[in-house]
């Protein structure tokens, strides 16, 4: 993400957030998959006042964590739990203000509460605890938009490939690269080539 400053120093557009997410993917399904859940999950931010803020520590440290090997499933990342202002995600401020402002009045604000998730935690919550994660807020969000059966059924399917994804049921592009060289009998044979070239 970056910030995005106003056009002109006399615009009504304030400051926002620009969203950058991701490497191209291996295929085109993937890239589709993954640009529908950023689009849901702005639309869910906005809609529902999500609050997913985080100090810039613990960013630079999920950033440091994200590098390593196989960080999808193996690695942990610093997420607010209580990013959820409504539990029943039936409010937008975004409306009350004429879609001018997501945040409510500061006493109606949770306070933040970081803590540790795998990324599949993050999209499908964490088992015998409180936090739901991202998954619910989205159908909840298709279904006050009133979503097409057509519709939220395609939606399902990328989300579906995404969680598999997070849960290492479904191989990240790196990994799939990395077994698909490792495994040739040209790299196998190969003593020039160094382990290296596809860490």
């Amino acid at each position: 993400m970056r910030f995005k400053p106003p056009p002109a120093h006399d615009s009504a557009i304030g400051w926002r957030v620009e969203f950058r997410p991701m490497d191209i993917q291996l295929t085109d399904f993937e890239n589709c998959c993954l640009i529908v859940l950023m689009g849901l999950i702005v639309n869910c931010l906005n809609h529902f006042n999500l609050n997913s803020i985080i100090p810039i520590t613990l960013a630079d440290e999920n950033m440091r964590r994200a590098h390593k090997r196989d960080a999808i499933i193996n690695e942990k990342f610093w997420f607010n739990a209580s990013f959820i202002q409504d539990e029943n995600c039936t409010f937008s401020y975004l409306e009350k203000t004429d879609f001018l402002s997501s945040a409510p009045s500061e006493d109606k604000k949770k306070p933040p509460k970081y803590e540790e998730f795998y990324i599949y935690e993050i999209l499908n919550g964490k088992e015998d605890s409180d936090f739901k994660g991202l998954m619910p807020v989205i159908r909840a969000f298709m279904k006050k938009q009133k979503y097409s059966i057509e519709n939220r059924l395609e939606i399902e399917h990328c989300l579906s490939f995404l969680l598999a994804r997070a849960k290492g049921d479904v191989p990240t592009g790196a990994k799939f690269l990395r077994d698909y060289i490792q495994q040739s009998p040209f790299y196998m044979q190969n003593s020039k080539l160094s382990p290296c070239l596809i860490d």
